[in-house]
């Protein structure tokens, strides 16, 4: 079984697909494309029925934490999927992700709360550890699928330094019901909006900082989930409101 751990630093940035053709061009020279460097992202975030979690996060505490499964291809086509815990501890991102089977993975998408014991473990140390990761969170919360989120991303490493990790996440969509098809997908912005995203071990490279300022690019706080549970569903919730009122 295939289990990643990563630590490091994301800095996500919004850009108008002006700003994004303005920037590539200066910054292009830097960066080369990754192994993968074209690819869809197909994501369902877990929580309580209450959004504890995300209502938590967007508190911006010093520690938060999420569980999402992702896949690089649709849920449905039994490819691989994986599971990932992910958490936050003073601007450091600490992600464990495990490769699901894909009976595991029906399981999981089913609209029942995760329970530990369908999280199970290979026979080796780190397949272990993220195993007991992902239980303590089941254990502490009762979550379920509430979400599913899809986007096109382009992907770079750094051209000297391949631990530098350049993003641009576009066509963000979501859907009401889990495993919904692509083209019953709701857009995220009225407008079309890039989310870039710079995931370094340490500081940004000082000549990518310098390309930034020049061209009025800062770093802000976005959250697909946060964004969604804020506009999109908030929105709708409303908006079913006043049908039944």
């Amino acid at each position: 079984m295939s289990d990643h751990s990563f630590t490091r630093k994301e800095i996500k940035y919004v850009l108008t697909p002006k700003k994004f053709h303005q920037l590539w061009w200066s910054i292009k020279e830097y960066f080369v494309p990754d192994t993968y460097s074209q690819y869809p992202v197909h994501t369902v975030y877990y929580d309580t029925l209450d959004y504890q979690l995300i209502r938590r996060s967007l508190e911006k505490p010093k520690y938060k934490e999420k569980l999402r499964l992702r896949s690089y291809q649709p849920f449905q086509s039994k490819g691989e999927s994986f599971i990932e815990i992910k958490k936050k501890y003073q601007g450091v991102v600490y992600k464990r992700r495990r490769l699901l089977d894909y009976h595991t993975l029906v399981g999981a998408l089913a609209a029942k709360p995760l329970l530990p014991a369908e999280i199970r473990d290979e026979d080796t140390y780190i397949s272990r550890q993220i195993g007991a990761e992902i239980r303590d969170l089941t254990a502490r919360y009762e979550l379920y699928p509430q979400i599913y989120l899809y986007y096109d991303r382009l992907a770079y490493v750094g051209q000297e330094d391949s631990e530098i990790r350049l993003t641009f996440d576009h066509n963000l969509s979501y859907g009401e019901t889990i495993l919904c098809e692509k083209e019953s997908l709701q857009p995220f912005f009225e407008k079309p909006l890039i989310i870039m995203e710079l995931k370094v071990p340490e500081a940004i490279p000082v000549p990518l900082a310098e390309i930034f300022s020049r061209h009025e690019i800062y770093p802000g706080s976005f959250s697909k989930y946060g964004y969604y549970y804020q506009n999109c569903y908030q929105k709708e919730k409303q908006v079913k409101g006043v049908r039944h009122a």
